[in-house]
């Protein structure tokens, strides 16, 4: 897990991916392969903006961004975590895409567990 990540994770309590893209020093794809790291080991979940278009309307064209937006919807972390497990290269694409599209990535807020505060601290 990046710690820097994680801690501008945690500072915040939460932080959308523009955010952090903005504040971090990774690429979108350095991004997207460290969230995915860091879900899969519980330390983050992944939430929609509630107003957001991705949460009032998902993409439904079949992309790796609908089947993550879905899973955040439908399954929460345990489907995210699910995911990332079987085919980790989904969930970077539809990251990257999150990140290429400007609206998406102000509407996935990344947040930090209880799991991820214990393994930091």
């Amino acid at each position: 897990m990046s710690s820097s990540l994680f801690g501008l994770v945690s500072l915040a309590g939460n932080a959308s991916l523009d955010e952090l893209r903005a504040r971090g020093s990774l690429d979108s794809t350095g991004l997207a392969r460290e969230l995915a790291a860091m879900l899969r080991e519980g330390d983050i979940t992944l939430s929609l903006a509630p107003q957001s278009d991705l949460a009032l309307a998902p993409p439904a064209d079949g992309s790796a961004l609908g089947r993550v937006v879905s899973l955040i919807r439908e399954d929460g972390a345990s489907g995210l975590r699910k995911l990332v497990k079987e085919d980790q290269g989904v969930f970077v694409r539809a990251i990257e895409a999150a990140l290429a599209g400007g609206d998406a990535a102000a509407s996935i807020t990344v947040r930090p567990t209880s799991s991820g505060f214990r393994r930091m601290f």
